[in-house]
């Protein structure tokens, strides 16, 4: 079994540190002393730390709520203690945005997320038509656009006071889509705009947070995106194989959701159906799902902004493109897995995988029989007991995004 170390630093919101004094009067701005400690990474959206403090540990007085800053870095080494994975750049940071303070239970319990949180917390206070990148002379593209409204507010009123510790980055795409144009009235909220509509477009592209730190710096989180996050088939996840097994548990959910699975759907496009901009797939007996065999299961997604019905293709256009890409994800009820990784299986996150990768899956204990490819980590869950045994949960599911073909 490896050994895991997670080292936490407290800084202000302009990047200095904060320092304070440990049990043994040591002097630093590390939270050395942290229980309770976890990670939490979801595929394109809000990564959270939490974890908790003595009433009586020195740092406990300097965390604040929405005045300071804590990044993380993990190390792995194996049994010999050589260093086999080191973070040179904090794998998370973020703003304190929840604090709770406990006299029975003499403790402190605290939230930190990264600066996406603090998206949605700031409003567009001007109309935004945006069409035109002058970058590039060309039409927006989406991730140009997400950092454009992240932009406008970083410098709505001036770079000090609307900082939100986000920074450009790389837009890796290659076939990252053309949104503009595209309006922002003002008052609206910019997290709704990014994370509610333009990410939601199917065949988008994910954010790939990076985290920085220059002590001095505000500049938390890079914002890179690329087509898929993620490499493909990175490892095998192993239960109750018999062979170089790695999970302590595994969870099958199986549960197809009203507004979200179908096998008939229909995509509407600007007018309703009454002006006749409608997509339709379907599946007829293409699989065990396809309705001749268990029945009609219909969804209907609204585009209103989408104003061509396009080709069928190939490649498909406009309404057309959007329905097959919806229809992708729809047409089967959607098997999600949890994989509880032991700590002595030899695989570790960061290390070996990451949010957004593909593996395999294999698991045999009476009608939990799984023999699954390509299966997509869209969420994982570090947490670093009392005695620093880190253990990780990820919720893993079909690729439906086909990621990687």
């Amino acid at each position: 079994m490896s050994n895991v170390t997670w080292t936490m630093r407290l800084y202000d919101t302009s990047g200095g540190p904060i320092t304070g004094a440990d049990y043994n009067g040591a002097v630093s701005n590390e939270i050395k002393h942290g229980f309770s400690r976890q990670l939490e990474i979801p595929l394109n959206g809000i990564d959270q730390l939490s974890f908790s403090l003595y009433l009586d540990d020195p740092m406990s007085y300097n965390i604040v709520r929405l005045r300071t800053v804590v990044k993380l870095w993990r190390t792995i080494r194996n049994d010999s203690g050589t260093v086999i994975y080191a973070d040179n750049d904090p794998c998370f940071g973020g703003v304190v945005g929840y604090t709770l303070k406990d006299g029975a239970e003499n403790t402190m319990n605290i939230n930190v997320q990264s600066p996406f949180w603090r998206l949605q917390f700031r409003m567009h206070i001007l109309n935004h038509y945006l069409k035109t990148n002058i970058d590039t002379g060309l039409d927006y593209k989406q991730s140009e656009l997400m950092w454009k409204l992240i932009d406008l507010v970083n410098n709505a009123f001036g770079l000090e006071d609307s900082n939100t510790g986000i920074i450009k980055g790389i837009f890796a795409a290659a076939n990252d889509p053309v949104v503009a144009p595209y309006f922002v009235a003002k008052g609206s909220n910019t997290w709704t705009h990014i994370f509610e509509t333009i990410m939601n477009r199917p065949g988008g592209v994910d954010i790939v947070p990076s985290y920085t730190h220059v002590d001095g710096d505000p500049s938390i989180l890079v914002f890179n995106t690329d087509e898929k996050r993620g490499e493909s088939n990175v490892i095998t996840l192993r239960y109750r194989t018999g062979s170089a097994d790695n999970l302590d548990n595994l969870t099958e959910e199986n549960q197809p959701v009203p507004g979200e699975f179908a096998n008939y759907l229909w995509a509407v496009g600007q007018g309703g159906p009454n002006s006749g901009k409608i997509a339709m797939e379907e599946n007829i007996n293409s699989d065990a799902d396809g309705y001749r065999n268990i029945g009609i299961y219909m969804r209907r997604a609204d585009f209103p902004d989408i104003k061509k019905i396009g080709l069928a293709g190939p490649p498909p256009t406009h309404l057309k493109a959007i329905a097959k890409s919806e229809f992708a994800q729809s047409r089967i009820p959607k098997t999600n897995y949890t994989c509880e990784i032991s700590p002595v299986g030899g695989v570790y996150y960061g290390s070996h995988f990451s949010v957004g990768d593909t593996v395999d899956l294999l698991g045999g204990k009476g009608s939990l029989n799984v023999n699954e490819t390509s299966q997509r980590i869209y969420d994982a869950t570090l947490s670093m007991s009392e005695n620093n045994i880190e253990s990780t949960s990820v919720s893993i599911a079909e690729d439906f995004t086909e990621a990687f073909v």
